[in-house]
């Protein structure tokens, strides 16, 4: 089962107009009727990334899928880019993102942009915590047009293949905090994605969940200990979280999607949709007495 990155979001028609914006103007939000999805909130956690799809013609200006910046405390948003899955370095120095299925990544201050692959297949980039390394899936030079992943160095060279070809798509890699393990989904025969972890040269596979659900969106809590993933099955769909070894998973919040961790552990950023006003907004949820929080006020 293949699923190209649009399928997890909108079908859009993508404007690149990276070369023509002023990317220091702030855009307003809060009126816009839209969809704000994938956010990824900074290791210093001021700032929320998150992708921004443009329905106004105004904001079409800058492109239909923007990368923005949120302000977590004042609540301004800056364009940066184009783009998709939006993911900060471990220092917040740069961003690494999908274009038109190749990897890029920008200095957040100076807004300069380096191309990192131009294989046109390429998704879901990550870093490694010591900022060295990013892993990607891509489904260049597999035999059977699976996706499977890879790493590379963080300008781009050195791109080594870490899969093991013929055992499923491998996709979605997320390194982790201690930086001895990545954390991925993978097809298992005809059945939906479940959850894994194997080293950094791609051995000793480890599977995480076993619930027959499409899992997906992972992200490690800072600390390594925890792991927030959005699974999609029957009626309990929604973010999950369980501990690192996959014991004790659980539904945290049914219906939401995309969650990435506070640095303290304590809240975790989402995407959520209203499917009857087609608006896609980001919250915050506390993790331990389950309080929610909406970032951006659209009109009802």
């Amino acid at each position: 089962m293949k699923k190209t990155y649009i399928q997890f979001l909108l079908i859009v028609i993508i404007t690149s107009c990276e070369n023509s914006v002023d990317t220091n103007n702030f855009i307003p939000v809060e009126n816009a009727k839209t969809i704000d999805t994938e956010p990824d909130w900074s290791h210093e956690g001021k700032y929320i990334a998150y992708v921004h799809f443009a329905q106004d013609s105004i904001e079409k200006e800058y492109g239909v899928v923007q990368i923005r910046i949120l302000n977590v405390d004042s609540l301004q948003s800056i364009f940066l880019t184009n783009g998709y899955t939006p993911r900060w370095s471990p220092d917040d120095k740069f961003i690494v993102y999908e274009m038109n299925g190749n990897i890029y990544k920008i200095n957040v201050e100076t807004k300069d942009i380096y191309q990192l692959t131009d294989w046109g297949n390429c998704f879901f980039p990550s870093w490694s915590p010591d900022g060295e390394k990013i892993v990607f899936d891509t489904n260049e030079y597999d035999p059977n047009g699976a996706n499977v992943i890879w790493v590379m160095n963080s300008d781009g060279s050195n791109k080594i293949d870490i899969s093991e070809h013929s055992t499923g798509e491998w996709r979605e890699p997320n390194w982790s905090p201690g930086g001895d393990k990545i954390l991925y989904s993978r097809f298992i025969g005809i059945g939906t994605p479940e959850l894994f972890l194997m080293d950094t040269s791609g051995h000793n596979q480890f599977r995480l969940t076993y619930n027959n659900n499409e899992d997906w969106h992972t992200d490690w809590s800072r600390d390594g200990k925890k792991i927030a993933w959005y699974s999609i099955g029957n009626n309990n769909w929604g973010i999950w979280i369980m501990n690192s070894d996959g014991s004790n998973p659980k539904l945290l919040l049914k219906g939401a999607s995309h969650p990435s961790w506070s640095p303290d552990g304590k809240e975790i950023v989402y995407y959520d949709i209203d499917s009857i006003l087609n608006i896609g907004t980001i919250w915050i949820l506390d993790v331990l007495n389950g309080t929610k929080k909406q970032l951006f006020n659209y009109p009802k």
